[in-house]
């Protein structure tokens, strides 16, 4: 037998080798002591890898981005000018990240100094890729590349996170972190900072789960949450500390990185700007002080504002948002389900004849904001409040009721449910033609068109979705059972308690009524003043899809910035510069506004009405 050639062992050793490197690798990534030094170790490369990632993007940019590099002619700041800082850790979805850009580029030429804080990997897992999403190792390194061309493009200068935070902050966090035991990661504390509350939020819409069980896999990303909440609280103590701004602008606030940095801002009593997509396409919106989950005093200003008539412009626009939103136009966000017109054969298809008496049962998908302090008050989860109707349905065995589950419900969510409350599956399984059984369940999954299930509805028991809001426009009997946005406003019954809510369904109608001219006036201006009248447009930006956003100015010619070029953006530098108030009272108006608003109100219900094949 020949002898292999000095090519073939050479092969073999090297295939043996690397079996060896891999294998023995493989068996350290088995190792739970071994991960976190690892994923370290990855994304130190990813950061060290970034100013060659950054050189590529310049050899491939156009001669357009190039020009992004020269200098430009700006309004220097003079003596006394308000300092702004923005803190910009997803800005890979360009949707904000080009309205926050363009935003600062116009302060700056209002005469602010504006400092941009971009992230460079402080947090092993991030909310731009939750578990639905891909994670390659180099994300960090991508997204980096993505948000320094954005950055470059809008011709907005930046700095990182990370020159705010030397090696020694590094290594004590990563300590406390290490230092934590499984059960203590729910209230973690930092420097005296809940940090396990303030990432609480993220670690749920990671999972989009409405309950954490805290198992394995979900006390390594709390974990790696806690981390970069810390590093950005760091970070942001000592970028304030040296920076001195006067207010801080921010995506969202509720996301970790962005709460962190908002916490951190608290302490120093700064006042802090906090912007998210509007109401409706192409829109921004501002909170101040506040989380955009939070709505204390934007619900408090469309309170004060509820006694006033709108004039025809505004009722034109709450009647356009509540159509628009019925056929799943103009929306903020993706839309869950196409209309379908004939509501009859809708009924139909989910077992109900026409004419038959329910009551709708309008489910929330609160993955999003069950981590909120000041939510879940009346029932401390969503699904004993179902548990709550379930009971009542059992004693009313005359009445009927219809669940419908929100269709952005998640699929982790949903079996909890199931496994909460057997009877939903039971019931929509296995059960629908039995005699006895007096609700039926329409699962997330379900094409069925809720506004079908509204519109015949008796009355509407919600948990604080937005559908609650629409159904008070129809002037229905809607009955609240969560402190959410619109709790305590007139058009809606806010259960105090569990007993109090059981009260309010047995007082509800027990068959369809004519609309509640009342319950829908209210409704309406409700709408106008807190979804509508604080959206923020600009004709210098243009919204592409879900999470991109084009500037519609020249970024090498900043002239259209510059105030009195754009109303939209004069209404948001004003704001934060302090030269106008994020909300304003509506003037009173003549009497007869207000019989000319009941005309057009019941015009529109009547239009409602005859868009829909009901009988």
């Amino acid at each position: 037998m020949s002898k292999p050639s000095n090519s073939s062992q050479t092969t073999e050793r090297v295939l043996a080798s690397s079996h060896g490197f891999f294998g023995f690798f493989k068996e350290q990534l088995q190792q739970p002591a071994s991960q976190s030094a690892i994923l370290r170790l990855l994304r130190s490369t990813s950061q060290s890898l970034t100013p060659l990632v950054s050189l590529w993007n310049t050899r491939i940019m156009s001669m357009d981005e190039r020009a992004c590099d020269e200098p430009e002619n700006q309004v220097l700041p003079g003596i006394g000018a308000p300092q702004i800082v923005c803190f910009s850790p997803y800005s890979m979805w360009r949707l904000h990240s080009t309205w926050e850009f363009t935003v600062l580029r116009a302060l700056a030429m209002r005469g602010a100094k504006i400092s941009l804080i971009l992230c460079d990997g402080i947090s092993s897992s991030c909310d731009l890729y939750w578990q639905d999403k891909t994670l390659p190792w180099d994300r960090c390194v991508v997204c980096q590349a993505r948000t320094t061309q954005q950055a470059r493009y809008l011709r907005t200068p930046f700095q990182w996170i990370s020159s705010y935070i030397d090696r020694a902050e590094r290594a004590r966090v990563q300590d406390w972190v290490a230092s934590l035991s499984d059960e203590e990661l729910r209230h973690a504390r930092f420097e005296g900072q809940p940090l396990g509350d303030w990432v609480l939020g993220s670690v749920h819409s990671h999972f989009r789960l409405s309950r954490l069980e805290l198992n394995r896999p979900q006390l390594l990303i709390y974990r790696n949450y806690l981390e970069g909440a810390a590093l950005t609280f760091t970070g942001m103590r000592s970028a304030i500390k040296q920076l001195k701004p006067d207010s801080l602008l921010l995506f969202n606030g509720r996301m970790s990185l962005t709460r962190a940095a908002m916490e951190a801002a608290k302490l120093d009593e700064l006042r802090t700007f906090c912007h998210e997509r509007g109401m409706v396409y192409n829109t921004l919106a501002l909170w101040e002080n506040e989380r955009c989950s939070q709505y204390t005093q934007r619900r408090e200003a469309a309170r004060s504002c509820n006694i006033i008539p709108l004039t025809i412009p505004q009722l034109r626009a709450s009647f356009n948002w509540v159509s628009d939103r019925r056929r799943g136009k103009n929306l903020n966000w993706r839309p869950f389900m196409k209309q379908q017109r004939n509501s009859a054969a809708t009924l139909a298809q989910a077992g109900i004849k026409m004419g038959d008496a329910f009551k709708l049962v309008l489910t929330s998908s609160d993955d999003e904001f069950v981590a909120e302090p000041d939510r879940n008050r009346v029932f401390s989860e969503q699904y004993l409040w179902l548990r709550a109707i379930l009971d009542w349905c059992q004693v009313h065995f005359t009445q009927k009721i219809v669940f419908r589950f929100h269709p952005n419900t998640s699929s982790e969510s949903w079996k909890f449910l199931l496994k909460q409350l057997p009877e939903l599956c039971e019931e929509s399984h296995n059960r629908q033609a039995e005699p006895h059984i007096n609700f039926k369940i329409i699962p997330p999954s379900s094409s069925l068109d809720t506004y079908a299930f509204m519109d015949a509805a008796s009355a509407v028991l919600t948990y604080g979705t937005t559908g609650g809001v629409e159904a008070a426009a129809l002037g229905k009997t809607v009955i609240l059972a969560d402190d959410c946005w619109y709790y305590g406003l007139p058009f809606v019954q806010s259960a105090t308690s569990p007993e109090h809510f059981r009260s309010l369904i047995d007082a509800a109608p027990r068959a369809r009524v004519a609309p509640d001219l009342y319950i829908s006036q209210r409704a309406i201006r409700f709408i106008w003043d807190y979804n509508l009248s604080h959206n923020i447009s600009s004709r210098l930006i243009r919204q592409k899809s879900l999470h991109e956003a084009v500037p519609r100015y020249r970024t090498d010619e900043p002239s259209s910035l510059a105030y009195g070029q754009d109303a939209g953006l004069d209404h948001i530098t004003d704001i934060i510069l302090q030269k106008r108030p994020i909300y304003e009272v509506r003037p009173p108006v003549p009497v007869a506004v207000e019989a000319e608003e009941a005309r057009q109100v019941q015009d529109f219900l009547g239009t409602i009405r005859a868009s829909r094949v009901l009988d």
